[in-house]
């Protein structure tokens, strides 16, 4: 199974999230912000980084951008409460430049695809 890290300053969230996927076979690592994540990001490798999009110490695309430095290959998934149109399209122009994507089997040609749907993280194959 996959190796994740969860990246979210509610420890609640991390702690649903992560056990219903070590559950599921997965090796979870927490992290409860922005810092933390990195310091992890530097120390270890990961198949999959789930992010909240907004914590107190820093953003989400923070987390992508160290995380893409660290493995340009790793899957990044954002979750987030921010409903505005005009936050999504900063948040896709943003991620683009990052090299980001959203679905596996997705082109790494920059583009970026925004989607709703939950992703079965088993479908992500391990580097």
């Amino acid at each position: 199974m996959g190796r994740l890290l969860i990246v979210d300053d509610e420890p609640n969230l991390r702690r649903v999230l992560g056990s219903d996927l070590r559950l599921d076979g997965h090796k979870i690592e927490e992290a409860d912000g922005v810092r933390s994540a990195v310091s992890l990001l530097a120390e270890n490798e990961y198949d999959v980084v789930i992010t909240d999009q907004k914590m107190p110490d820093g953003d989400g695309l923070k987390v992508l951008t160290v995380a893409r430095e660290s493995d340009p290959t790793v899957a990044v998934i954002f979750l987030t409460a921010v409903p505005t149109i005009e936050h999504r399209q900063r948040q896709t122009q943003r991620r683009e430049h990052a090299g980001s994507r959203e679905r596996p089997g997705q082109p790494r040609d920059g583009r970026v695809q925004m989607t709703e749907h939950p992703w079965d993280v088993d479908q992500h194959q391990p580097h």
